[in-house]
C-alpha cells in the first residue's frame, strides 16, 4: 500500500509521527517495530512505535473474511516539535541499526494548510469496477454539493478511471491516489483491501486542509435537505447542542430505489450515445425511515479531532476537547445511497425529487467528460 507517515502536532504536548499500518492479525503476536527517523540535516532519532489506536476487527468466520486490521502507530520517544523529520525506515532491530524496510516519507501536516470547508474521500480504493461514468458521477455530484478537495485511491481498476479524472487533477479539485495493497503472505483476499487503512490516510491527508472530511463509498452522497450545499448545513448544524464539539457527524442512511419514475428533467433533457443517466438522476424512491438502517449510516470527520474509523463510526483515541459523535436531523441532511444491486427490503418509501436541484449541473459535467465536448 502507500508508503507515507505523517509529522502531527495536533496535540502540541505529544509531536508525533504518525505510521498507518496494516497487520495479519491471524499472527496473534504483533511484532515490536521501531522506526529510525531522518532529518533534513541528516541527523536521525531511533525510536520504538506503540500501538496507538486501531480499526478493523479479525474476521474468519464469514463468506469475505478480513484479514488486515490497521493499526495507527506512533513514536513513544519525544521528538521535537518545530521539526519534522523527512523520512523513516520501520525495523524489529532495537537499535535501528539493520533490518530496514524501504524509505517512507513523511509529511509534515502543518504545511497542508488551505482552509477549505469540507472536502470528500471514497473510502475505499477502487477495485472490480467496470463503469468508469461512476466515478464521474460521483465527483460531479459531490462538487455540486460544495466539496473543494475530493481524494480518490485506486487498488485496481482500468486506466480509464485515471484519464477520466484529469480534467478535475488540472482544476486542482481531484487528486487521485495509487493504493495498491499487496495480497497477504498466505494468498487470500482480504475484504475491501485495507479499508480502515485508506480511511486513516485520507483523514491525515487533509488534516489543516478541510475543516470537515465527508468519508463515503461510490455510490453514497451527503445530501442536504434543507440547504443546497453541504458547507451550509454545516454551518447551520454547529449552531445546534453538542455538535460543536463532536469528533464527528453521522448522516442516517437512505437507501434510493428505481420505481420507473426518474426526476421530472430527464424527460425534457438530452445526452450523448457515451453516457447514462447517473442512478441519482433516475432513483427517486426513498426509504422513509432512515434511522432505522443503523448498519449503513455513513460520517462526516474533523480532521483536527480525529484519528482512525471505521466507514460507520471512529475509533478511539480521538483529539482531546472533542466529544465522539452527533447524529444529524434527518431535516438537514442524509446520506443517499444509491446501492447496486438495489438494496431488497420491505421498508416504506417515499417518492422523492430533492437530487432536481442538481440536475443541471450536474448534467453538464458529466457530458462534458463522457462525451467529449463543450457543454
Amino acid at each position: 500500500a502507500r508508503r507515507m507517515a505523517y509529522f502531527d502536532t495536533r496535540d502540541p504536548n505529544y509531536p508525533a509521527v504518525a505510521f498507518i499500518t496494516m497487520h495479519d492479525d491471524r499472527e496473534k503476536i504483533k511484532p515490536l517495530i521501531y522506526a529510525r527517523l531522518v532529518y533534513d540535516d541528516g541527523s536521525s532519532v531511533c525510536t520504538r512505535l506503540e500501538y496507538w489506536g486501531h480499526s478493523g476487527e479479525l474476521d474468519l468466520r464469514h463468506g469475505v473474511r478480513e484479514l488486515y486490521v490497521h493499526y495507527l502507530m506512533r513514536n513513544t520517544k519525544m521528538i521535537d516539535s518545530s521539526l519534522s523529520p523527512i523520512s523513516a525506515t520501520l525495523t524489529t532491530d532495537s537499535t535501528c541499526s539493520g533490518g530496514h524496510s524501504k524509505t517512507i516519507l513523511i509529511k509534515d501536516t502543518r504545511k497542508q494548510k488551505s482552509n477549505y470547508d469540507f472536502g470528500v474521500c471514497l473510502h475505499q480504493a477502487l477495485y472490480n469496477l467496470t463503469d468508469p461514468q461512476l466515478l464521474v458521477d460521483w465527483v460531479e455530484l459531490n462538487i455540486a454539493l460544495g466539496a473543494k478537495v475530493i481524494t480518490v485511491y485506486l487498488q485496481d481498476v482500468s486506466e480509464s478511471y485515471y484519464e477520466l479524472m484529469l480534467p478535475y487533477i488540472g482544476r486542482g479539485v481531484v487528486e487521485v491516489l495509487d493504493w495498491k495493497m499487496g495480497i497477504p503472505y498466505i494468498k487470500e483476499y482480504t475484504k475491501i483491501w485495507g479499508q480502515t487503512g485508506v480511511i486513516s490516510e485520507c483523514i491525515f491527508r487533509n488534516i489543516n486542509r478541510v475543516k470537515y472530511l465527508g468519508l463515503m463509498d461510490v455510490d453514497e452522497f451527503f445530501v442536504p435537505q434543507k440547504h443546497l450545499t453541504i458547507p451550509e448545513m454545516l454551518l447551520d448544524l454547529e449552531k445546534m447542542a453538542g455538535a460543536r464539539n463532536s469528533a464527528s457527524f453521522i448522516l442516517y442512511n437512505a437507501f434510493m430505489w428505481n420505481d420507473g419514475i426518474p426526476l421530472p428533467e430527464v424527460a425534457h433533457s438530452t445526452k450523448c450515445p457515451g453516457m447514462k443517466w447517473p442512478r441519482y438522476f433516475m432513483n427517486t424512491k426513498r426509504s422513509c425511515f432512515p434511522p432505522y438502517q443503523y448498519k449503513y449510516h455513513k460520517l462526516i470527520v474533523k480532521p483536527l479531532a480525529v484519528n482512525t474509523a471505521w466507514c460507520h463510526y471512529i475509533f478511539e483515541p480521538w483529539q482531546k476537547g472533542y466529544t465522539k459523535e452527533f447524529y444529524v436531523p434527518i431535516k438537514l441532511g442524509l446520506t443517499h445511497h444509491y446501492r447496486f444491486p438495489e438494496k431488497k427490503t420491505k421498508s416504506w418509501k417515499s417518492q422523492t425529487f430533492t437530487m432536481s436541484r442538481y440536475f443541471e449541473v450536474t448534467r453538464k459535467g458529466i457530458m462534458k467528460q463522457m462525451c467529449h465536448a463543450n457543454y
